[in-house]
């Protein structure tokens, strides 16, 4: 298993609190943001990171311990790398779930 704890965003569920945020291009995106998970110094592993919004607004909010964003499109890793390189704790990969996760079993706290 790749972590302790999954994070299983369900509209439904009790755990969510919705926040709209807008990204770097203005467009507002709705991002739901587990209330009970401590993010803070934990490593994290977003699947399906996209422009990298979600995880630049989470790094400056919950100060976690690192954050990697995958995704398997090289042009969306591409976009994350030019607008966010110069945060220290977030990095971005390509990767595809569906396949192979290259990390190691249980070195991230939150997926």
């Amino acid at each position: 298993m790749l972590s302790d704890r999954w994070c299983e965003t369900n509209s439904r569920s009790s755990l969510v609190q919705g926040h709209s945020i807008a990204d770097d291009t203005g467009v507002q995106t709705q991002y739901l943001v587990l209330a009970s998970v401590t993010l803070t110094d934990q490593n994290i592993l977003e699947v399906g990171c996209g422009r990298g919004a979600g995880a630049t607004w989470c790094v400056r909010t919950y100060a976690p311990y690192s954050y990697i964003g995958i995704d398997p499109s090289q042009d969306v890793i591409n976009l994350c790398e030019k607008y966010y390189s110069t945060i220290p704790q977030l990095s971005f990969m390509i990767a595809d779930p569906k396949t192979h996760l290259p990390f190691q079993n249980e070195s991230m706290n939150v997926v």
